[in-house]
This record gives structure tokens, C-alpha cells and sequence, in this order.
């Protein structure tokens, strides 16, 4: 379902619905192994603003935890 772009309609839905609410800021967490949606919140004005360490469970296959990447936007308000 990639490259149909049913990510950047969603996000726009939530940029929108945080605007409603007068929220000034998204701010989400991203695996740096999801490329695909790191491109995306890139693209979307998305900046990186931090690393929580070992953020993620454990892999089954590796057995290792993985960092998150922390992302920001802020979001336009209208007065």
C-alpha cells in the first residue's frame, strides 16, 4: 500500500485536527530503519529534534533495542 499516499493524506488529517485544537506543536517518534517514513516527515516539514535511546523493544531476531528518532513540526495557527 506504499506510494499511495495514504501517509501524507493521514498526517495532513492530524496536522489539521491539532490546528483545530490550537495544538502548536507535533512532535512523534520514529524507528531511523523505517526510511520510508523518515522521507516522509522530512518531506512534510517534519525536522529531527532528539534520539530517546533504546526507545524500542527488543527484536526477536537481534535480540538488541532500537533508538527513536524524536521529530517536530509546528503547526500553523489561525487567529
Amino acid at each position: 500500500m506504499r506510494k499511495l499516499g495514504l501517509g501524507q493524506r493521514m498526517m495532513s488529517a492530524i496536522e489539521g485536527v491539532a490546528a483545530q485544537q490550537k495544538m502548536p506543536r507535533i512532535i512523534l517518534e520514529v524507528r531511523p530503519t523505517n526510511t520510508a517514513a523518515v522521507a516522509l516527515y522530512q518531506r512534510l516539514g517534519y525536522e529531527q529534534i532528539g534520539i530517546r535511546k533504546n526507545y524500542y523493544p527488543a527484536s526477536s531476531e537481534t535480540g538488541s533495542r532500537e533508538d527513536a528518532l524524536v521529530m517536530a513540526k509546528s503547526i500553523k495557527l489561525e487567529t
